[in-house]
């Protein structure tokens, strides 16, 4: 068992996290940070991304024939090629009025502005991650693509339209307290220095309008670098036998509860820029996970 050395990000104090800890531990453990053997995480967020396009082991639905035009921005959109793959990142802020669920239609050019084919077509249809997206709420998508399945070599993406189908409302949820600890283990071969392996996170999430419950927590990790830029956004999620997103109780979240959780970003599992730049910071986007009605 590796010894463990837990370092404050410099934004909070150790007041605001001592009560949060054991909730962190359980994250190191789930992890397998702390143990050896016998818990299986998720597979690399980069291999799913590439084999499936949605940076998750959630099964995301594809985009409804009856989907309309969708009124939303997008920002901190981030795009790069790392070893065999183009990646694209952003955050969608719903400007609707309606409880939505939203595809962003993907552009991907080369260096002199030409758009490229992707598989044959020339836009690349990427679902976003919240099941349920309130009026005025936020989203994210994350996608990775083979390079070799493009017709030129890809040097920028942009959303060019996003679609969406109406779902019904539900909870809102808001997320409070939410900090992170520097994971930091001994660097091989070298006892006086170490290497920072991830993030451990934690905060509450609370459901603070009295009509609907909340029974299936999932939640959006938007991971930014030092750079302030976006690099990586996932799923977590608090249900079945490996649950990532981490409560102190489980159950439904009902109408004016407030629960701790917690959940870890892990460099192993992200992209490999991110090792050199670094985690500046990460916020959680919570969600109310439901099946899209067909």
């Amino acid at each position: 068992m590796p010894i463990l050395r837990l370092l404050i990000h410099n934004r909070y104090t150790m007041k605001k996290l001592l009560p949060g800890l054991n909730l962190i531990y359980a994250c190191m453990m789930l992890t397998g940070i702390l143990q050896t053997g016998g818990c299986t995480h998720e597979k690399s967020t980069r291999e799913d991304a590439t084999k499936s396009q949605q940076g998750t082991v959630v099964a995301l639905p594809g985009m409804p024939a009856d989907a309309q035009p969708a009124t939303v921005s997008i920002r901190d959109l981030n795009f790069w090629v790392e070893g065999d793959n183009f990646y694209v990142v952003g955050v969608v802020d719903d400007r609707g009025s309606k409880w939505s669920r939203v595809w962003v239609k993907l552009q991907v050019s080369d260096k002199d502005g030409d758009v490229l084919k992707f598989e044959g077509n020339e836009a690349i249809m990427v679902p976003t991650f919240s099941d349920a997206l309130p009026p005025g709420g936020r989203t994210s998508f994350f996608a990775g693509f083979p390079l070799k399945q493009f017709n030129g070599t890809p040097a920028k993406a942009q959303v060019a339209i996003a679609y969406s189908v109406p779902t019904e409302p539900g909870a809102i949820l808001v997320v409070s307290q939410f900090s992170g600890v520097l994971i930091m283990t001994p660097k091989p071969g070298e006892s006086t220095s170490t290497v920072e392996r991830g993030w451990s996170l934690g905060g509450f999430v609370e459901n603070p309008l009295p009509q609907f419950p909340c029974n299936n927590l999932r939640g959006e990790l938007l991971v930014y670098g030092k750079d302030e830029k976006l690099y990586l956004s996932q799923i977590v999620i608090s249900d079945g036998e490996n649950p990532t997103l981490l409560m102190e109780k489980p159950g439904p979240l009902l109408p004016g509860e407030k629960r701790r959780v917690g959940a870890s970003v892990m460099y192993d599992h992200a992209p490999r820029i991110l090792d050199s730049i670094k985690i500046g910071r990460v916020e959680l986007q919570p969600f109310d996970a439901r099946p899209l009605k067909k």
